[in-house]
């Protein structure tokens, strides 16, 4: 009896094994992108490399930090391109001058979307002074080769970006919020990249210690258990905001350098239902 009783267990157990198995298989398939809640912006056949790229993104392109989200297809058939090189260029061209802005090139594809994730930070809007285009150049084994793209940036009704001469040693520093787009109730990431201009190149800043506090202004309270960021790698901090409830939230920001003070108090709103 007790053995007829292991030999079921033994059944039900690898049943269930495969089955897990199965399931798991099913979920992952390298040859299928995933873009849910992403908008496709660009699209274009990298010449003479049987490559198509595809640019995504969570909103229309706007002054501040913009992640983008990018596919690698075999343009015969459509297959995901799994070891991928990306090199992004931002680049605003003016009348009398040309210039970059900050980014950060996607290091290796995401398993769980089967996309490359990256980032740009445009400084300005495109229009009268200026266009911009964003350039990526692609490389997969022997095959190499670029596609440009001329690109509308807008600016947004609320700032998400702030530019300002560092009080100690007066560096001109861009300061981006870059946490995510669904603020919810409760403990949230929150970050932010922060790049320096030197000459017409926007390198990370990765020295600065940062302090948040975050207040709603119509209801006169803050919100306790948030951390202050710290640098993560690329000019990003990174901590974690708590929100205690919907509505409007406004998160100051005091910047430090070995404590020499760099800003004294900038803020971001977000708004969330």
């Amino acid at each position: 009896m007790e053995f007829q009783q292991n030999r079921i267990v033994g059944i039900l157990m690898g049943m269930l094994l495969l089955f897990s198995a199965c399931s798991e298989d099913e979920n992952i398939n390298p040859n299928v992108i995933s873009t849910y809640g992403l908008s496709l912006q660009l699209e274009d056949y990298v010449p003479n490399a049987g490559i198509k790229v595809q640019v995504y993104t969570t909103k229309s392109l706007e002054v501040g930090y913009n992640p983008l989200y990018i596919a690698l297809l075999d343009s015969v058939s459509g297959d995901v391109i799994q070891n991928g090189d990306i090199k992004l260029m931002p680049m605003m061209k003016m009348a009398t001058m040309s210039h970059s802005s900050p980014y950060i090139n996607p290091e290796k594809i995401n398993t769980e979307n089967n996309l490359y994730e990256g980032s740009v930070v445009f400084v300005m809007p495109g229009g009268d002074m200026g266009s911009w285009t964003l350039e990526l150049d692609i490389a997969e084994g022997s095959k190499s080769g670029m596609v440009k793209f001329d690109i509308d940036v807008t600016a947004p009704e609320n700032p998400v970006m702030h530019s300002f001469l560092a009080e100690n040693d007066e560096t001109k520093l861009f300061v981006s919020l870059a946490m995510p787009n669904k603020p919810t109730v409760g403990i949230n990431d929150f970050s932010i990249m922060i790049n320096k201009k030197d000459g017409m190149k926007f390198p990370a800043v990765t020295d600065y210690e940062i302090e948040i506090e975050p207040e709603m202004p119509t209801m006169n309270h803050g919100s306790p258990n948030n951390v202050n960021p710290v640098h993560e790698g690329n000019g990003m901090y990174t901590g974690k905001v708590n929100f205690t409830m919907t509505g409007l939230w406004r998160i100051h920001l005091k910047i430090k350098q070995q404590d020499a003070m760099v800003k004294e108090d900038i803020y971001f709103d977000v708004n969330f239902q």
